[in-house]
């Protein structure tokens, strides 16, 4: 069960990005999908809630460490990401591990380890955010711990 959690697809490939919407989609997750920087820029700005990004390795165009951090910084939280690789060539994944990815996933896309990883990732994401929301609201009403 996926109970809704809405990702971020940053695939460059125009059928690439629509197959996986598709796929991603039938699991029941909400997916906003890019296909460039700024389209990925204003999507964190549109959905700073984004629960995780499933990134093309060659969207940073070798700068995939520095698109993570940008993405974590606007989405304000330790935003859970996704890298597919070319093969698991060791560039991409020298590259996505300097950019502290959570997860390497080799092309052609395996399915069945795509929907386990989301899931093994997602798991507790709902008991993190619903605390980080309790705490925020009581640290809003006044109520401050330390």
């Amino acid at each position: 069960m996926t109970m809704g959690h809405h990702l971020l697809l940053a695939e460059t490939r125009h059928d690439s990005r629509e197959a996986l919407s598709i796929l991603l989609r039938r699991e029941g997750y909400r997916v906003t999908a890019a296909g460039h920087h700024a389209a990925l820029r204003r999507a964190l700005a549109e959905h700073p809630d984004v629960d995780l990004l499933i990134l093309d390795a060659h969207f940073g165009c070798g700068r995939l460490a520095q698109l993570v951090a940008d993405a974590r910084r606007r989405s304000h939280t330790r935003l859970p990401v996704v890298v597919l690789t070319s093969n698991h060539s060791l560039l991409d994944l020298a590259e996505a591990y300097r950019g502290d990815v959570t997860f390497c996933l080799a092309r052609p896309v395996n399915e069945r380890l795509l929907r386990h990883a989301l899931a093994y990732i997602l798991k507790d994401l709902a008991p993190r955010k619903s605390a980080a929301l309790e705490l925020e609201l009581l640290t809003a009403e006044g109520v401050y711990f330390g």
